[in-house]
């Protein structure tokens, strides 16, 4: 006899309806078309060599100079 009276084999638990499956793939399916979408145009395109463009440095020789 288990803790407060009640046995361990003799708990039911109640049966689990498993959602939808057509309504599950839809949904699953229209998630991972917007995740792509969101991220198709977030790559930055450059050459095989890299970026080549010089950068705007400056140096400055005393505080608050140009």
């Amino acid at each position: 006899m288990g803790f407060g009276g009640v046995s361990s084999g003799s708990i039911q638990y109640p049966d689990i309806e498993e959602p939808d499956t057509e309504a599950k793939k839809a949904a699953d399916k229209e998630r991972k078309q917007a995740a792509l979408a969101s991220t198709r145009n977030k790559t930055v395109l450059t050459s095989g060599k890299g970026d080549t463009s010089t950068a705007a440095t400056s140096k400055h020789t005393l505080l608050g100079q140009a």
